[in-house]
């Protein structure tokens, strides 16, 4: 039986403080390793542990239905986070998962303790989105081996799953960081976000070169929302 991938904590934080539940982008270089910089800046401050989605990695089925994905995602939070409140962190699609958890938990009786969201962008919220958000999606500068048929077999099946998809509204405290040189920035929002804050640097830099200065607007947000 195929089996779904496991949670994995990248980065640990003092006790008290609301850790962060991260989700890749849906792009074919998807995985734990987009967060390897934001964990290493977040490192003592904050916990942060990733979700990856089944399907890239060979070794599990893509999800039948974008609920099947999102309960499945909502259960593995709600197990790994305890009794605590999660934080919810989704890099560009990532974003629309980390969205649909969070409404997901209120269906299973828990609630995240907020929403972060890294450019993150309305799915075909103008008309330069769509192409805009494919071309993010699709990053040439993954790492080497990272976008074989597999990942692009699964980068289609995830997107697929978001076509018809209307965001609900905002269930938890929502924070937009967008980064100053994005394309999308320009064309396209997020309408769910109470709070807003832009870092310099582009879609990719937020969680490479600039991953520090993300790491510091999260975590002083987080403080006055969250813990």
């Amino acid at each position: 039986m195929a089996r779904w991938p496991a949670p994995e904590r990248l980065a640990g934080g003092p006790e008290g403080a609301a850790g962060l539940f991260a989700f890749p982008s849906l792009g074919a270089s998807s995985g734990p390793g987009e967060f390897l910089a934001l964990a290493a800046a977040l490192e003592g401050r904050r916990g942060l542990t990733v979700l990856a989605h089944p399907g890239f990695a060979g070794d599990a089925v893509l999800p039948r239905s974008r609920q099947a994905l999102v309960r499945a995602q909502a259960e593995a939070v709600a197990e790994a986070a305890g009794a605590a409140r999660p934080v919810l962190l989704g890099h560009s699609s990532g974003g629309w998962i980390a969205h649909a958890v969070a409404r997901e938990l209120l269906e299973i009786g828990r609630e995240a303790a907020a929403v972060v969201l890294l450019d993150t962008y309305a799915r075909g919220g103008s008309r330069r989105g769509p192409a805009t958000l494919t071309e993010r999606l699709f990053d040439p500068a993954g790492p080497p081996g990272m976008t074989d048929d597999t990942r692009l077999l699964a980068m289609g099946g995830h997107l697929r799953l978001f076509t018809d998809w209307t965001p609900e509204p905002a269930s938890a405290p929502t924070l937009l960081v967008r980064a100053s040189a994005s394309a999308a920035s320009a064309t396209a929002g997020w309408e769910y976000a109470d709070h807003l804050a832009e870092v310099a640097g582009d879609h990719l830099s937020l969680l490479g070169a600039d991953a520090g200065a993300v790491a510091d607007t999260v975590d002083g947000w987080l403080r006055k929302v969250a813990g």
